[in-house]
């Protein structure tokens, strides 16, 4: 027996709803039992979602017992027509929607125990019957029903609906499984056509084999991000000439920061574009040369035209590679004039405009406040010239709000019990997480809303 609690609309009766469906799909019959909602609305209600039960009950599969129309009957009535359901169907799944519901019906909690230790005992063992067992948590309560159902369940698993920043985040605990140890407790997820979805953690697995990158085509007004799902989100991708924030959390693992960012650069260079990119700390020259050869499909005789990496002359004197081009890191009104005119050297080699990639990880550190002033001079040549510039941070500095009033796209990426959340500031978006995968010998990245 199988206990699932939570706050009203977490999604209590989409996953029992869901649980039911998928055994009728497999041949695996099944009852839900409802104090709280009539049959038709219950079946309008899920085949919005994607899970048709009308036809399951006409292949005798599926059962619906309503029992708002029975509480007058009594509880043994209502147990009684339960049993025989269960037993004339061969129900193998059973939902009782909710247990909360026929506590209210008892007298005491004495009675609800020996309803638990015994009648839907009996359905879950003697019958061979998993129940699951549906159980309202007030709201701003911890408690769970009666105090009894944890107990006396072999499973508990909590629903949870929050509000973060105006922005819903659902998550699941699993509180107990019995006979089966649990590496983790806690699961984000969403609710979509087919039910309720649990979104895996964040995981990439590397591909040795080397692949051509898809190519995603710019548009008159907007240049493509390389993910088809962010490039909708964004109303087309970034607007020509525009300014891009993106704050990612200290928590979040540097290959999320790689495939975000080979999707965009891939996707770029394949395209005939220049790119202009000042490494992350983190991040040496030839590392970041490498990850783009061998992520995003691009050749080495197209990084030497339309590739350049911009770094400190002190930094630089190790490296051997015309791609190279230095700045002083002492003053940076000088090092952005320089900037300035080896993007535009760029632009005139490519005949075409330039994707800027300018980390304040980097940066901040040298120049302090004066990179304010500097920044802004690189909006505007941005705009005026009609490139893209992206300014990116994992660190909260004290500039943040001045790069967020220079931006027309702001987003943000955080990590959540092992998942990688992306959302927008400009434009305001809910949370959608992010998946990664090997496809073609190339990264990709899904993104899938939270809702």
């Amino acid at each position: 027996m199988v206990t699932v609690a939570g706050n009203p609309g977490v999604g209590k009766s989409t996953f029992a709803a869901q649980f039911i469906h998928e055994g009728a799909r497999i041949g695996e019959g099944g009852v839900y039992v409802s104090f709280a909602e009539g049959k038709d609305t219950f079946i309008e209600n899920m085949h919005g979602l994607g899970m048709d039960f009308k036809s399951l009950e006409e292949k005798g599969r599926f059962k619906y017992l309503d029992m708002v129309t029975m509480r007058e009957g009594g509880l043994s009535t209502m147990l009684e027509s339960i049993l025989d359901v269960v037993a004339r169907l061969g129900a193998e799944r059973l939902v009782i929607d909710s247990f909360t519901a026929i506590s209210q019906i008892l007298k005491d909690r004495l009675d609800a125990r020996i309803l638990l230790h015994t009648v839907f005992s009996k359905i879950t063992r003697r019958m061979g019957v998993t129940t699951l067992l549906i159980v309202e948590t007030p709201i701003g309560s911890e408690r769970i029903g009666m105090g009894l159902e944890e107990f006396v369940s072999d499973a508990l698993i909590i629903l949870r609906r929050r509000v973060e920043n105006c922005r819903i985040i659902r998550e699941m605990e699993i509180v107990k499984m019995r006979g089966i140890p649990l590496m983790r407790s806690t699961y984000l997820f969403t609710i979509r056509k087919g039910g309720l979805h649990v979104l895996p953690p964040f995981e990439l697995k590397r591909t040795a084999k080397r692949g051509k990158f898809e190519v995603i085509r710019d548009t008159s007004t907007h240049f493509s991000t390389g993910s088809k799902d962010l490039d909708r989100i964004l109303g087309g991708g970034f607007k020509r000439g525009s300014t891009v924030f993106i704050e990612m959390d200290e928590n979040t693992p540097n290959i999320v920061t790689a495939l975000i960012f080979s999707r965009i650069v891939g996707n770029w260079l394949l395209l005939g574009k220049g790119c202009f990119l000042i490494p992350l700390p983190e991040t040496p020259p030839i590392i970041l040369k490498k990850m783009i050869l061998s992520r995003t499909g691009v050749e080495e005789d197209m990084i030497q035209k339309q590739l350049v990496i911009g770094l400190k002359e002190e930094d630089a004197i190790k490296y051997d590679d015309p791609i190279i081009k230095t700045y002083s890191g002492v003053d940076i009104k000088v090092d952005m004039r320089r900037w300035i005119e080896q993007i535009s050297d760029l632009q005139d080699r490519t005949k075409g405009p330039v994707f800027i990639f300018v980390p304040i990880d980097s940066l901040f550190p040298i120049y302090g406040d004066a990179l304010k002033e500097a920044l802004n001079a690189l909006v505007t040549h941005t705009l005026e010239e009609g490139n893209l510039l992206a300014l990116f941070s994992r660190t909260t500095y004290r500039i943040h709000g001045h790069l967020a009033s220079l931006s027309n796209i702001h987003l943000k990426i955080k990590s959540l019990y092992g998942n990688i959340l992306l959302s927008g500031e400009i434009p305001w978006t809910g949370y959608y997480s992010i998946t990664g995968e090997a496809r073609r010998g190339c990264l990709y990245y899904k993104l899938t809303p939270i809702e």
